[in-house]
C-alpha cells in the first residue's frame, strides 16, 4: 500500500500554526476559569467566616456548623465548585492541544530528517 501524496509545505506550515494558535487561545481561556475558580474558593471562605461571626450558637464548632448549614455558604460552595471543574476542564483542553502541536512539530521534525536522509545530506 503506497502512502498518501504529502500535503504541501505552505498546508503543513498552516496546520501547525493553527495547532499552536488554538493550543495559545485554549491556555489564556483556562488561566482565565483557574482565577475564577480561585477567587470564588476564597470568596468560599469569607462567606464562612461572616456566617460564623453572625452565628447564634455559643461555641465555634456549633457556630461552623451552623455557618455550613447556611444557603449563603451552599450557593459559594456550589459556584466555586463549579468553577473548579469548569477550569479544571479547560486545563485538559489546552494540554491536550498543547500534546497534539508537540506531536505535529515531532512528525514535521521526522520529516525533514527522512527527506535529508534520503537526499543524501
Amino acid at each position: 500500500m503506497k502512502d498518501a501524496a504529502p500535503r504541501p509545505a505552505k498546508e503543513r506550515f498552516a496546520y501547525g500554526l493553527r495547532l499552536n494558535q488554538e493550543w495559545l487561545a485554549a491556555s489564556d481561556e483556562a488561566d482565565a476559569a483557574d482565577h475564577e475558580a480561585r477567587l470564588l474558593e476564597e470568596l468560599k471562605k469569607i462567606t464562612l467566616s461572616e456566617l460564623v461571626n453572625r452565628s447564634p450558637e455559643a461555641s465555634v464548632a456549633k457556630a461552623e456548623h451552623w455557618a455550613r448549614a447556611h444557603e449563603k455558604y451552599r450557593e459559594a460552595m456550589e459556584k466555586a465548585v463549579a468553577a473548579r471543574t469548569e477550569a479544571n476542564r479547560l486545563k485538559a483542553r489546552a494540554e491536550k492541544l498543547h500534546k497534539d502541536w508537540e506531536t505535529w512539530r515531532t512528525m514535521e521534525s521526522s520529516r525533514r530528517t527522512e527527506l535529508r536522509m534520503t537526499a543524501g545530506i
